[in-house]
């Protein structure tokens, strides 16, 4: 596992990497030793760390897809263990950093999502409402539809965590997808936001 991701600091073909990144991932849904999972994880949020102390080429895309294994990871591991303090803490760390040096995208909103179902209650109430402000964002950047997908997704994820303290903030988030439902934007993105009511409407019905 660590010659595959090992693989990825050197980006010299984006494609390749892109298969690595979905061999990964195939094998960390598919395995039953959750213990691997913990130790990868671990293993990548130190990868992480170092890239951003090295200078290397189109850091930024590696970084991205580091972040997309370690999402993997989370939601793995979510159903089936309690992570160590320490291992928490660090992937909120994590994630914040990412959010703050790339800004408001599909990756990091991602990284929410699975903190939201991993975590649960573990999510102190500051950086719960730090967590709900990028979503919101997500939920405004239309124009970049990777972002406002993940969003909806998160969203729904939020609805599903059965956890008050987010499910209590929810109707800002109705109150804008039904703007954008009487507004002229495009059959597409409706057809997500109709979705994620959906999954909005199965999610909260354990909350009821």
């Amino acid at each position: 596992m660590k010659i595959f991701t090992s693989n990825l600091k050197e980006n010299l073909n984006k494609e390749t990497n892109e298969k690595i990144i979905l061999l990964i991932m195939n094998i960390v849904f598919g395995t039953v030793k959750k213990p691997v999972v913990e130790m990868l994880l671990k293993y990548l949020m130190e990868l992480y760390n170092e890239y951003t102390k090295t200078k290397m080429r189109d850091q930024g895309i590696v970084l991205n897809q580091l972040i997309t294994i370690i999402h993997t990871c989370v939601l793995s591991l979510s159903a089936y263990v309690q992570l160590e303090n320490d291992t928490r803490v660090k992937v909120f760390d994590l994630t914040n950093y990412h959010i703050e040096i790339h800004g408001c995208e599909s990756e990091g909103i991602n990284m929410i999502s699975a903190i939201t179902l991993a975590f649960k209650k573990d999510v102190k109430m500051e950086l719960l409402d730090r967590y709900v402000g990028y979503v919101i964002q997500g939920l405004d950047m239309l124009h970049q539809k990777e972002t406002f997908r993940a969003a909806l997704n998160c969203l729904a994820d939020f609805a599903r965590s059965n956890d008050s303290r987010i499910t209590n903030r929810l109707a800002p988030f109705f109150q804008k997808l039904v703007q954008y439902m009487h507004s002229d934007i495009d059959k597409d993105l409706k057809s997500q936001i109709i979705r994620c009511f959906g999954d909005l409407s199965l999610g909260l019905k354990n909350c009821v």
